[in-house]
């Protein structure tokens, strides 16, 4: 059966270099006729986007890229900037894309933070297009390589919090506070380690 979807609706956008790539895969989504579209994304230890197919569109910063592939019957907007893969993929089935997604998660891996004893943390900054996140891995101790460092009852207090602790029901505050010097971020560093999982 036909689908006259794509001949009812009428796109106008206004677009500005980084908006190319998502409004030429809106466009070619309806020109195509997909019926599955999927979005998703994770932190990743690769640094260049593999050749997926045959590239239509691509649109680099500093930092990283966007671009958009046809592989394999699916049609693919995928970003890599800062560490971070997030993608749009559209098809005519979910099995395509769920292939697709396969490829991806192997030759963009998530790292292995104990590989080099490094958490990745999201940073989040309020910029004129709303809140950007942007993902950096740092190096951090574990807890039982400073608790030395610290005071007994701070000690006591930080043993609690490092293993075993769960928040409550739709999270909790922690407020972390001491005069400077006193191994705060040091705590907090240890903290990121000890709940990595």
């Amino acid at each position: 059966m036909a689908d006259d979807s794509s001949r009812l609706l009428r796109l106008t956008h206004q677009v500005e270099h980084d908006g190319l790539p998502p409004g030429l895969f809106t466009a070619r989504v309806l020109e195509r006729g997909d019926r599955e579209v999927r979005r998703d994304g994770w932190a990743t230890s690769a640094r260049e986007l593999p050749a997926l197919g045959e590239r239509l569109f691509r649109s680099s910063a500093e930092g990283g890229e966007s671009v958009l592939f046809e592989a394999d019957d699916v049609l693919i907007q995928i970003n890599l900037y800062s560490g971070h893969v997030y993608f749009t993929a559209a098809a005519a089935s979910a099995e395509a894309i769920d292939a697709l997604v396969e490829r991806l998660r192997a030759d963009l891996p998530a790292p292995d933070p104990s590989s080099a004893h490094e958490v990745t943390v999201t940073f989040w900054t309020y910029s004129p297009n709303g809140p950007m996140p942007s993902w950096r891995s740092i190096a951090v101790p574990s807890w039982e390589e400073i608790r030395e460092n610290y005071s007994t009852e701070t000690r006591a207090g930080l043993d609690r919090l490092m293993s075993g602790w769960q928040p409550a029901h739709g999270g909790q505050l922690v407020l972390w506070h001491g005069v400077a010097g006193t191994g705060k971020t040091f705590g907090l560093r240890a903290l990121a380690w000890e709940w990595r999982d």
